[in-house]
């Protein structure tokens, strides 16, 4: 998602796409209170090709700190591609495809300074599927280059280690224009580098101790926005199964209510001190305003937050309709007693289909991760 501040209204674009489901890019022009889609794919040949290129947009960015004309300027990737428009995406320019050799774009960041210089980062593409013991590249992942506005593209991968086994690589740009890089190694380590001079020369930040730690190895990052650092402190925080913090865990993350362990994107807000962390995940929005320390949950009914869950199933009581239970994807089983919803899950893990006993509704049933289990 990315916001731009127009004649006193957020206009706001979205790319949507996970596996083979998508709607493209979105756009809002009223604060997010309605929504359009955007054809950002006019020249694709539709008639010759089983998924068109709108599936899976993986990001959409408007450059900042703009003069009033350049405030339509939209970038974004999607699969191997990447994609202009100049007129708030009522037109596009013909995409730049990466290469036939590439793989899915991932990450694309644009220098705060200069909304010409663009870096893009791809994943690997492997024969893993076919053969997970063999570890074997197709083609590993990669870092390119703009400086004339995605116009052109250069390969810089090279620069960063000398390796060509990346398995992923992710972007964070400050500022200031310091270029930091989150990559993994397949089979191996995850490491930190940054740049002070656009991806020429790099020096490492964090380069883990062997073995790794086991939330980077071997997950590593869920996605783009779950590597951030602060352009105050210079720490830097990356999410897994649990949020880290310059390579320590956060700890006190996994005892706050309404967590949950796959995060999926990182904010932060930089101060001088302790750095106020956002964190989504599976479960919700966490908070923490001293630097990881503790963490606030922002979702559930009592705190008047987020309640988005994706339910596999629910039943009602036949004895007391103000009795149900639900159950949740990667946030467990959960009761409404009294029409009023308990605060503790009474399965975890990943909550499927679940009913009551019909003549007894003090008895209830429930499969969580494959098992059938009774409460």
């Amino acid at each position: 998602v990315s916001p731009n501040k127009i004649n006193n209204k957020r206009v706001i674009y979205a790319g949507t796409g996970e596996y083979n489901f998508s709607i493209g890019i979105i756009k809002s022009t009223d604060d997010g209170l309605t929504w359009n889609t955007v054809d950002a794919f006019p020249f694709y040949d539709y008639a010759n090709a089983t998924l068109p290129p709108n599936y899976k947009v993986q990001k959409v960015i408007v450059p900042q700190n703009l003069s009033q004309s350049q405030q339509d300027i939209v970038y974004a990737i999607a699969r191997n591609s990447f994609l202009k428009s100049t007129t708030g995406g009522t037109t596009w320019e013909t995409p730049y495809m990466l290469g036939s050799n590439v793989g899915e774009a991932v990450d694309i960041e644009v220098v705060s300074t200069d909304y010409n210089k663009l870096f893009i980062s791809t994943n690997c593409i492997t024969h893993y599927q076919a053969n997970p013991s063999s570890n074997v590249f197709d083609y590993p992942a990669k870092l390119f280059y703009s400086t004339n506005g995605g116009t052109s593209w250069n390969d810089i991968t090279a620069n960063i280690a000398g390796n060509d086994n990346y398995s992923s690589i992710h972007i964070e740009i400050l500022p200031n224009g310091t270029l930091y890089v989150h990559y993994s190694i397949w089979g191996g380590n995850t490491y930190i580098k940054k740049s002070s001079d656009n991806g020429l020369s790099w020096t490492s930040i964090l380069v883990p101790a062997s073995p790794s730690p086991v939330a980077l190895i071997p997950k590593g990052l869920y996605g783009n926005e779950s590597f951030k650092v602060s352009s105050q402190t210079g720490i830097v925080y990356q999410g897994s199964t649990t949020p880290f913090k310059n390579n320590t865990n956060m700890y006190g993350y996994a005892t706050t209510a309404n967590t949950h362990c796959d995060i999926r994107a990182i904010q932060i807000i930089p101060t001088s001190t302790d750095d106020i962390i956002i964190i989504a995940n599976d479960g919700g929005v966490s908070k923490s305003y001293d630097g990881g320390t503790t963490w606030n949950s922002l979702n559930g009914v009592d705190k008047k937050g987020i309640m988005n869950s994706e339910l596999h199933g629910f039943d009602i009581s036949k004895i007391h309709e103000d009795r149900i239970i639900v159950g949740r994807q990667d946030n467990g089983t959960s009761l409404m007693f009294k029409n009023e919803w308990q605060n503790q899950n009474i399965f975890g893990g990943d909550g499927e289909e679940c009913l009551f006993k019909p003549n007894d509704d003090t008895y209830l049933y429930s499969v969580n991760n494959c098992e059938i289990r009774k409460g």
